[in-house]
């Protein structure tokens, strides 16, 4: 993998410095009273032009990553408000909130939020299962945000909405390019991608590889001074494209990743508060008072198989995809993740593992006509498999009592099953020239087998349980074309999330929760003004959300994080964007801004477990909802030297209000408030057809703040960091 990676960038290099400029293309197009361009997208599983789509999408092109600061998978959702990235410290704890939803979560629960790469499902088990790596989005064509439930055609976890990233795919042209990016916090990273055909015409191949090496961090250990958040990932990916006949491609893609980083416990700042004389605690929240350092590994294997043709009356597309990823978290702190460190004689380690399997394929028809008729229908299946494995070892003193002896030697075993199958269609008809109207339907069935077993002071009974959930999805939308370039639409959208299983609990009614499911009504009017050089969407949706999963705790006497169904919820909120292009003297002023806001409240009858208590939530402010979240990118490019463009820009994001947990908003237990904060970046380059230098920075006022409280540790976000970045191209479109 890593010759692979090197080879391909050192190409780049060499390339990159015989550059023709004739083959790439610049930062200014020499028209630059050109409109805004059209941005097509797979929203509705065949390609369409954004604006005509009647739903809430977003699309980040490749040009527009060009120019803004982004690493991890947070940094692009940042980049379209109403949309988060639920972290607890580590980047495979991560989960994606669309419109509020996703509160009720756990290490091994179901996203709410459904994760596809090329359009098929890739999301899956506790390492990393519920977010994209940093090799799912590198080399992509663009990142895809679809807001509001998506069930009916992307099925699977789609609740809030759904994120698609859409890959490049290899071309018969011949390409290079390479990025070399070094920064604060001691970090390397390094970026190739080699492109071209094998066979004139017939076969193309695609290479390209990542790495990134960071041994510097923020968090430091104040007893070895050793950094903990030191972090490696190492990616490659191998795609042959074949073209089979007229009208006929096949595409194979191979990719093998790993990653090392700190673990859970590692990054979390063990507050003093509540804890008793003698417990040690963190000075401050970049500063760790730990007896050990807690790391994750994670390897992980995908071949995806795609094809697309023609067969007479339709269009045929079918992907399949295959993953192995076996994910190890080793030496974790687990005393003092728990507020015993500094206790007498007490020292627990916390150990996890699990290997995961996924077999999925998608076959879909569509027409491809011309007429005022278009339909899609297909299959969908997947087979996944997780064999967890947690372990805790260490010593506690013979005298402590029995709860604090089971925890410190204990052997949890899982295995977890699904296979799901569903059918789906789309029917769209323009009535007239002006209205449309389309209707989509999905009938999904899960069928889930889990088997746990606990091994502590004694053997624990095997738990088993096998639900089986049928869900039929219907959407709903009509479009109506105001002129030309805009158009007012509403749609009525259903989703699906499915239930799972509380690992490790006494009773066994609380070992299964049961799926959630939404309806939402949206309106929205979208499109562009050609003679300002503007595109604009503005959406109002209220969602209702039938038995919503939430964390609550075991019993009245057992602290232990579990997931339950509460009565439900009904939310509501507004989204507006509006991005353009203007021409100031020699150069051009690119911009992007979007807002949001989110409400919402449970149901009556809702009610969870805090501190030993039942409490009522009826009434409470749903989680992770926020008051306001606004994003606002632009860059401006300027032609300073012949061939070589000025390229200034930056985004910001602010967030404010909301809650972190359940309780929030209600009379009886004062929740846990979202801090409000503002992210500043920015980068400058200098890039030319060929090449480009560049200065960035994130977070430039290195604003702190807590992303996450968990049982009495904070989890920070990431400090202020500075690099430069040198890339090349070279031929087609890279």
């Amino acid at each position: 993998m890593k010759s692979a990676l090197y080879l391909a960038s050192a190409l780049g290099l060499v390339a990159g410095a015989q550059a023709n400029p004739a083959l790439a293309q610049t930062a200014v197009p020499e028209d630059t009273e050109a409109s805004v361009p059209e941005i097509l997208v797979v929203a509705r599983k065949r390609e369409e032009s954004l604006d005509d789509v009647p739903a809430s999408v977003s699309a980040l092109s490749a040009a527009d990553q060009e120019n803004l600061v982004l690493d991890g998978m947070g940094d692009y959702l940042r980049q379209t408000a109403g949309v988060l990235l639920v972290s607890s410290g580590p980047d495979y704890l991560a989960d994606i909130s669309i419109r509020g939803q996703g509160g009720g979560r756990n290490g091994f629960s179901e996203s709410a939020t459904g994760v596809y790469r090329n359009g098929i499902f890739v999301a899956g088990g506790g390492f990393g299962g519920r977010s994209f790596n940093r090799l799912d989005y590198f080399d992509n064509a663009r990142v895809e945000v679809y807001r509001g439930p998506q069930g009916a055609l992307y099925g699977r976890n789609a609740v809030g909405g759904a994120v698609n990233v859409v890959s490049n795919r290899p071309t018969m042209d011949l390409g290079l390019a390479s990025n070399l990016e070094y920064g604060a916090a001691d970090r390397l990273k390094l970026e190739g991608i080699v492109n071209g055909a094998l066979i004139e015409d017939r076969v193309s191949v695609r290479l390209g590889g990542l790495m990134i090496n960071q041994r510097g961090g923020d968090i430091v250990d104040i007893n070895t001074l050793k950094i903990l958040d030191s972090q490696k990932y190492e990616g490659g990916r191998a795609q042959l494209l074949t073209k089979i006949a007229s009208g006929w491609e096949a595409r194979l893609t191979y990719e093998v990743y790993s990653s090392e980083a700190a673990g859970f416990t590692a990054l979390g700042q063990r507050l003093a508060a509540g804890l008793p004389a003698g417990r040690v605690s963190d000075p401050s929240p970049y500063l760790r008072n730990a007896s050990r350092v807690g790391r994750v590994k994670i390897n992980d294997k995908t071949f995806l198989a795609e094809l697309d043709g023609e067969v007479g009356f339709a269009n045929l597309a079918a992907v399949f995809v295959h993953k192995n990823r076996d994910g190890r978290r080793l030496n974790e702190d687990l005393d003092h993740f728990l507020g015993l460190e500094g206790l007498a004689g007490v020292d627990m380690i916390g150990n996890q593992s699990e290997d995961f399997k996924r077999d999925g394929a998608e076959i879909r028809l569509s027409s491809n006509g011309d007429g005022p008729l278009n339909w899609l229908v297909g299959t969908d299946y997947q087979d996944t498999l997780s064999d967890a494995v947690a372990f805790n070892g260490g010593t506690v003193p013979a005298t402590s009592s029995a709860a604090l002896r089971s925890q410190a030697v204990r052997r949890d075993t899982a295995l977890e099953k699904l296979t799901s199958w569903s059918i789906f269609g789309s029917i769209d008809y323009a009535i007239s020239n002006r209205f449309s109207a389309g209707i989509e339907l999905r009938s999904q069935r899960d069928e889930k087998n889990f088997r746990f077993q606990r091994i502590d002071l004694v053997t624990g009974p095997v738990q088993t349980s096998n639900p089986v959930w049928q869900e039929t999805l219907p959407v709903a939308s009509i479009r109506y074309k105001l002129g030309d370039n805009s158009n007012l639409y509403a749609r009525y959208a259903t989703g699906f999330r499915p239930g799972g299983f509380n690992q490790g609990v006494t009773n066994l009614a609380q070992l299964e929760y049961n799926p959630e499911t939404a309806q939402s009504f949206e309106m929205g009017f979208k499109g562009r003004i050609p003679d300002l050089r503007m595109r604009f969407g503005v959406v109002g949706y209220y969602t209702i959300t039938d038995d919503m999963q939430v964390v609550t705790a075991a019993s009245a006497t057992d602290t232990t994080f579990t997931l339950s169904n509460v009565a439900g919820a009904k939310q509501w909120g507004a989204e507006a964007e509006l991005s353009g292009i203007v021409t100031l003297g020699n150069g051009r002023l690119n911009y992007n801004l979007s807002a949001a806001t989110q409400d919402g409240r449970f149901d009556d009858g809702s009610t969870i477990i805090v501190t030993g208590q039942l409490v009522d939530i009826s009434g409470g402010r749903v989680n992770r909802a926020r008051d306001l979240t606004l994003n606002l990118s632009s860059f401006y490019s300027h032609q300073r030297w012949d061939g070589v463009d000025l390229v200034v820009g930056g985004s910001l994001r602010a967030e404010r209000g909301g809650y972190e947990n359940a309780t929030g908003g209600t009379t009886h237990v004062s929740g846990r408030k979202l801090e409000n904060f503002t992210i500043i970046d920015a980068r400058i380059s200098l890039k030319s057809k060929a090449w480009q230098l560049s200065a960035f920075g994130k977070n430039l006022t290195d604003k702190t703040y807590i992303i996450q409280n968990v049982n009495g540790n904070n989890y920070y976000n990431e400090r202020a960091r500075y690099g430069v970045e040198l890339s090349f191209k070279f031929g087609g479109e890279q």
